[in-house]
């Protein structure tokens, strides 16, 4: 089995982890994914039963949603990207024939994919800078969700790692496919 082997379950393809790094990344990322979607829902379906059953508000609820929902969607992504199944409007995939060309201009999609990842990433940083250090840039100011008083670098950190596992995958499946053009050239 190679590095990219699937696994084909329900018309999809599923890679496995097949190295050390790999499986830690995948599946801590996979943890992250199913705890901050079973949390979303309780805390979902609290607000609902609080709202609409015993016609009580829930203040502040969202707060922590939109946390958790940060976390579950970069963590997913992450996967998505390991998986190369991450939302793409890949044209070459549906009207071009297999061969050269097509190897080629998939290398080029992919190389701009890990161009601009590699960009979110630095500003995924940057923004977790901004959240961690404050506007000051000296931890001051924090900047925090009104009611829990939640810091918004715990969202942002989401981004980030999210990011860089993202960046990393898209710049492993570049190398891969780039490999695939110079064994056929040569």
């Amino acid at each position: 089995m190679d590095e990219y082997t699937t696994l084909q379950t329900c018309d999809a393809n599923i890679r496995r982890p097949q190295n050390i790094l790999d499986k830690i990344v995948i599946n801590s990322c996979s943890a992250i994914c199913f705890i901050s979607a079973v949390l979303l829902m309780v805390i979902i379906t609290v607000a609902a039963l609080c709202r609409y059953i015993f016609e009580v508000d829930l203040y502040g609820y969202e707060e922590w949603a939109k946390m958790l929902a940060f976390w579950l969607y970069f963590m997913g992504a992450g996967i998505g990207a390991f998986n190369a199944s991450h939302v793409s409007a890949d044209l070459v995939q549906v009207y071009v024939k297999p061969g050269r060309i097509k190897t080629v201009l998939t290398c080029i999609r992919s190389f701009f994919t890990m161009l601009v990842s590699i960009l979110f990433t630095w500003y995924g940083y940057r923004l977790f800078i901004f959240g961690y250090k404050g506007p000051l840039g000296i931890g001051i100011g924090i900047p925090e969700t009104p009611l829990w008083g939640i810091p918004f670098w715990t969202s942002y950190l989401a981004i980030f790692i999210g990011m860089v596992i993202m960046s990393w995958y898209f710049l492993l499946e570049f190398i891969h496919i780039f490999r695939k053009i110079l064994e056929r050239s040569s």
